[in-house]
């Protein structure tokens, strides 16, 4: 017979190895957990919550669109005295910087949405935006050069497109399909309110307080974007650590093995997703009603505070409160987010009904030509019927789905 056979498991130095293995296997469990626990950030669960990322895009898209408008009622006095242009030239003028901010909206549009899509995280590119509103706001500050005016309105055109596009998508991003209609709607009503604001703001804190005291405040709007912005944490990027679990986190998951051939969607280039959209109607009607809507407030922004100072002789708080009427409809945005959620086919016909009713009512603003009260209150009015319009008929994602 051969020797006798020796059980391993019997052996007491193999023993003692074994439950050396065993507790080194745990003590890198515990490590992988305790390394896994110190990186979840605070407050997690807030900074990623829907509520809080739609709160910092509407705040966000708030303070972009108030920083807009801020200088609106500033911009022809500071052109006449701080640049040195006569009064002939202020309309031209107003007109063409009005005319840049859309300039630098317009070509930084699909760049923006192009760089959201290859960024890992939206959220550098929205940070990024903050670097181009505090350049724009630093040059409108020391503008005392048209050049500096003509610059600090591209970037702030630039900085608006990042704003707008990456933070819709964010939006999108993290409330859902369902809930996309009333999110946005929060972020219209928002961009309503800084629109609001920034010509009221500014017209009555630059009549009282200076010209640096309005860029004073447009500084700390800034700081506190800079703050919300920093804390927030996408919905994506927080799922590994608020996903429910069992028992302590398996730091490296398993690879899921597919059973049979995977099926690639083809890839296309950016001309052939481009091409994509196009190609689709509703597409179409939504740019070309965004295009009608921004000439058109675009142009009261230019005409509106020049039109009351030579016909009403108000100064620059009432060429700011002029702009209340315009701005009051639209604080019912998230109800027409919701409504259109529930009904998705009433978008087309409410917006082609505020067209309609637009163009008669625009007509009508040739009336209001002599300093009475009957006038003032009739510009009032049609501001107003002009106001629900444009916010009616005014397309965005909610249509275009």
């Amino acid at each position: 017979m051969g020797p006798p056979l020796i059980r391993l498991d019997a052996c007491p130095h193999y023993q003692f190895s074994y439950l050396l293995t065993g507790m080194d296997f745990w003590k890198r469990q515990d490590s992988q957990y305790r390394e896994h626990a110190a990186m979840r950030p605070r407050f997690l669960e807030l900074r990623s919550s829907g509520w809080y990322i739609t709160t910092v895009v509407s705040y966000a898209s708030a303070t972009d669109i108030f920083l807009y408008g801020l200088v609106v009622p500033v911009t022809p006095t500071a052109l006449q005295s701080r640049v040195g242009f006569s009064s002939g030239s202020l309309q031209t003028w107003n007109s063409i910087l009005l005319a840049l901010f859309g300039v630098g909206l317009l070509a930084s549009s699909p760049i923006a949405g192009y760089i959201a899509d290859r960024f890992e995280s939206r959220r550098y590119p929205y940070l990024f935006a903050l670097v181009g509103l505090g350049a724009a706001t630093a040059l409108l500050c020391a503008g005392e050069h048209i050049g500096l005016w003509i610059c600090g309105r591209l970037f702030q055109g630039a900085a608006s497109a990042v704003v707008w596009v990456v933070g819709n998508a964010l939006v999108a991003d993290t409330v859902g399909k369902d809930g996309v209609g009333k999110a946005i709607g929060y972020t219209t009503m928002a961009c309503c309110v800084g629109l609001l604001a920034g010509p009221l703001v500014g017209g009555v804190v630059y009549q009282h307080g200076g010209y640096y005291a309005v860029f004073g405040i447009a500084f700390g709007l800034i700081g506190l974007d800079i703050v919300l912005r920093l804390a927030l944490i996408e919905k994506r990027h927080a799922t590994k650590w608020l996903e429910p679990e069992l028992g302590r986190p398996n730091i490296k998951q398993p690879v899921m093995e597919h059973q049979g051939p995977l099926l690639e969607a083809p890839s296309r280039g950016v001309l052939g997703r481009l091409g994509i959209l196009l190609s689709s109607p509703r597409v179409i009607v939504a740019m070309w009603g965004s295009l009608v809507v921004s000439i058109t407030m675009s142009s009261f922004d230019s005409v509106l505070p020049l039109f009351v100072q030579e016909n009403f002789s108000w100064e620059q708080g009432g060429q700011g409160l002029i702009f209340l009427p315009l701005i009051i409809p639209h604080a019912l945005s998230p109800v027409a987010g919701s409504i259109v959620d529930k009904f998705p086919r009433s978008c087309r016909y409410v917006t082609a009904g505020a067209f309609l009713l637009l163009t008669p009512v625009m007509i009508l603003l040739r009336f209001v030509t002599s300093d009475s009260i009957q006038h003032k209150i009739l510009l009032c009015a049609l501001l107003t019927v002009i106001g629900v319009c444009r916010r009616k008929g005014a397309p965005d994602a909610r249509c275009v789905r």
